[in-house]
């Protein structure tokens, strides 16, 4: 019902696009490079349902000012006619109280910001932009009490950015063929104990400009300009190869080299520990042993919470401290900032651990810190790393191959990522330690 005649569309969809529209798998992810459609399709594909009791969608970006100029600018050509847009709520309302709405996760605890709403479509424009946790929270606000709607999670992406590595994981890409819809079985445990199996669909459907006909067959000035980027982009950009992508900020990660089993630490090594604050963000704080003899040094325990009080978090890890010598404690330089009680949150964390801990500040030069960790995970003779993580410091493992470059500044990390735990191995300053 987007033809205004029978020989005039105001919308037509491409062949990819049907394919993506009709698809029913609870999640999807459509296009996987540039120029396939993506935008058009995540629009369409929101609308679909509109005409149902309790239809409710929501189509996400990082920031805010993304949306106003792509998607809702956009909608007005698609939606014009059928609801109305109120620029306060970031909605087009429909028939019914039926309504579409935008919204944004610029950092992490902006997804509690929908912590009360109902979804029955959830749509991920550019989900390479978001991290892993904050997709997966989404899924606690999937839900209708309309029997007749189906709810969908949909996706689009290019290869690239923080969440390149989970998307790969999660649509298998490169390892499974796209355009099949897979079934997915979950055995999960209630609080009660008991375990009862969950079945759901998941697929991806590739698209690229070449299967775009209205930028093939019209303008093709934009094609141009994908052939003319450098070769890893253009492998990554105009063909969809999401194994060309130069974006990780560690490329000298190997899960299976820098991770081991948990063993007991001797009691002649140093530990230290190094914390990041975080309240609605996580406050992330990590345990290291150095072997002096050799110079290696482990990660063997970590703490990762939010929404806990900055006394309470010290509570935490000197407790999980007990019994152990703890040479350095590494902390924030921001923790010394006073937050309007004239005692900083360094000071407050200091009386509540009883003083006994030695704290160093943290360099602000993250640069140079992040060299350190380059030299830390970096293979020496004999093919191993001098930093090596206890498998059991999972948050610090999932997070640290999600890195990027920060498209600003070709030395730093994108700090929209989940940085929490990377940025404790940069700051406890192990190379200074030498």
């Amino acid at each position: 019902n987007f033809q205004k005649k029978e020989t005039n569309w105001l919308w037509k969809p491409t062949l990819k696009q049907i394919r993506f529209l009709s698809c029913p798998a609870r999640e999807v992810l459509y296009g996987g490079a540039k120029g396939g459609g993506k935008s058009d399709g995540l629009s369409i594909d929101a609308i679909q349902g509109i005409e149902k009791t309790g239809y409710k969608a929501l189509i996400l970006r990082r920031k805010m000012t993304d949306l106003d100029k792509s998607l809702i600018a956009r909608s007005f050509d698609l939606y014009r006619g059928r609801g109305v847009y109120d620029g306060q709520k970031h909605r087009w309302k429909f028939a019914i109280g039926n309504y579409i709405e935008y919204g944004h996760c610029q950092k992490q605890r902006d997804v509690h910001n929908y912590d009360s709403a109902q979804y029955s479509y959830i749509g991920f424009e550019q989900a390479e932009q978001f991290s892993l946790e904050m997709y997966l929270h989404f899924f606690s606000v999937l839900r209708t009490t309309n029997p007749d709607i189906r709810l969908k999670m949909r996706l689009t992406a290019n290869p690239g950015g923080i969440g390149q590595e989970w998307i790969k994981k999660r649509f298998w890409i490169g390892e499974r063929e796209p355009n099949i819809m897979y079934s997915i079985k979950e055995k999960l445990v209630h609080p009660d104990g008991k375990e009862e199996e969950f079945e759901y669909d998941r697929s991806f459907i590739p698209a690229t400009v070449y299967d775009n006909d209205y930028l093939m067959r019209g303008d093709k000035s934009y094609l141009m300009n994908l052939l003319q980027l450098p070769e890893d982009k253009k492998k990554a950009y105009l063909l969809g190869d999401w194994n060309s992508f130069e974006g990780q900020f560690f490329k000298e990660w190997d899960e299976k080299k820098h991770t081991c089993e948990p063993f007991t630490i001797p009691s002649n090594w140093r530990r230290y520990i190094s914390f990041d604050w975080g309240y609605k963000d996580h406050a992330c704080v990590l345990w290291f042993a150095e072997d002096m003899k050799t110079n290696n040094v482990y990660c063997y325990k970590e703490l990762y919470i939010n929404r806990t009080i900055d006394t309470e978090v010290a509570s935490k890890f000197d407790e999980m401290s007990k019994g152990e010598d703890i040479y350095a404690l590494y902390y924030p330089w921001d923790t010394d900032q006073e937050r309007g009680q004239g005692v900083s949150i360094h000071e407050r964390m200091d009386d509540a651990t009883g003083r006994k801990y030695h704290w160093i500040k943290g360099n602000k030069s993250r640069l140079n810190g992040w060299s350190a960790v380059r030299y830390l995970l970096a293979l020496r003779e004999g093919g191993e790393p001098m930093l090596k993580i206890f498998n059991t410091c999972r948050n610090l493992i999932r997070t640290l191959p999600q890195q990027v470059f920060d498209e600003s500044n070709s030395e730093d990390l994108d700090t929209f990522g989940e940085d929490h735990a990377v940025d404790r191995v940069e700051a406890a300053r192990l190379v200074d330690l030498r």
